[in-house]
């Protein structure tokens, strides 16, 4: 099939979206597929990017996706006025509301089916392009198929993948630091909760904490750490991606306390380098972690989080972590999408 996965700011900037479909690209070509990847380079349209940076960090642009059900992104409203200047027998998008409802038009007019794939967390946005029944809208997880389930249409969870490969390799960073080692590589913002790991770490008599990612957070993490760690902790800053790897390795435990996650790619590459997990307890991360780690009810209760770390630490999880993630690899995303690819253009 000839495909175009729309993505608009591909090549422009390096975030979730943009790393889907180049990852998928690569995974189901081999299939038999052509995909062109199209982004606002290709389509000429012009990028306001100081406005839709603005707004992609703003709290005005939740608002309009949560409770309105659109993102106000002048770039991709121009999207409603182009055209395809290729035929292709699926249109696929990657993006917010008005990427949807332009391959919505195309269809009407001339037909092609078109695919949206959803890199956001619940909100009305979700609804929104819901109403334009694509032909396949992918979700992230079961929980969002769920949040979707008074829509018709063809509604599926076919989550991100993980480079398997990649992450198979046994190199390693040498932190210099006590083991068992506590990883996270989260954002360092409030909802990741990083102060709550440092406080369950400094309950444990062995072990340290690594730290990596940038945020509004950074100087009070720091300052709790040398608090609460003091010689007991590294903050790595933001990492280069090739020698993420490494740093997974040279760890013993992946921790994630967020107050929600959709799917958490970090938590996929963890388990890939045969990680155990530690995370609050959700739908979303018992379906992913499942057999490959610790599920905490409350990680405000700094006790029974503590516990959660010496426990994974101490177990033998053998090749759990490693056969979950095995679940979410690229190859397999990509047979599922391929088998839905081929129902529509029958």
């Amino acid at each position: 099939m000839k495909i175009a996965m729309i993505c608009p700011y591909h090549g422009l900037i390096e975030r979730g979206a943009e790393q889907f479909v180049s990852n998928l690209k690569d995974a189901i070509e081999p299939l038999g597929h052509s995909v062109d990847i199209l982004s606002i380079k290709d389509l000429n349209i012009p990028y306001f990017k100081r406005w839709d940076e603005h707004i992609s960090s703003a709290l005005v642009g939740s608002f309009f996706k949560k409770f309105i059900g659109f993102e106000p992104s002048i770039t991709q409203a121009y999207y409603s006025f182009r055209k395809m200047k290729k035929d292709y027998d699926i249109i696929w998008s990657n993006a917010e509301y008005f990427v949807a409802k332009f391959c919505y038009k195309n269809r009407k007019k001339n037909g092609t089916p078109f695919i949206v794939s959803s890199h956001s967390n619940p909100s009305r946005l979700m609804k929104t392009i819901a109403k334009l029944k694509p032909d396949l809208y992918a979700v992230l997880t079961p929980q969002y198929k769920e949040y979707l389930s008074g829509f018709d249409g063809n509604i599926k969870c076919i989550p991100p993948g993980v480079d398997l490969e990649k992450f198979k390799s046994k190199a390693t960073t040498n932190i210099n630091l006590e083991h068992p080692i506590f990883l996270s590589t989260a954002a360092l913002y409030p909802n990741k909760r990083i102060n709550l790991i440092i406080e369950a770490v400094a309950k444990l008599n062995k072990g340290s904490f690594v730290f990596t990612s940038g945020g509004p957070e950074k100087e009070k993490l720091l300052k709790l750490a040398e608090v609460k760690l003091k010689n007991r902790f590294k903050y790595l800053g933001i990492v280069d991606k090739k020698i993420l790897p490494n740093i997974y390795n040279a760890c013993d435990v992946y921790v994630n306390a967020s107050r929600s996650e959709g799917l958490s790619t970090s938590v996929l590459e963890a388990m890939a380098c045969n990680k155990s997990i530690v995370a609050q307890k959700d739908i979303n991360r018992k379906w992913t972690v499942e057999k490959a780690g610790v599920l905490v009810n409350d990680c405000n209760d700094i006790v029974d989080f503590s516990s959660s770390l010496f426990f994974a630490s101490k177990n033998s999880w053998k090749y759990n972590p490693r056969c979950q993630a095995e679940k979410f690899g690229w190859k397999e995303v990509a047979k599922v999408y391929d088998e839905e690819i081929r129902k529509l253009v029958k």
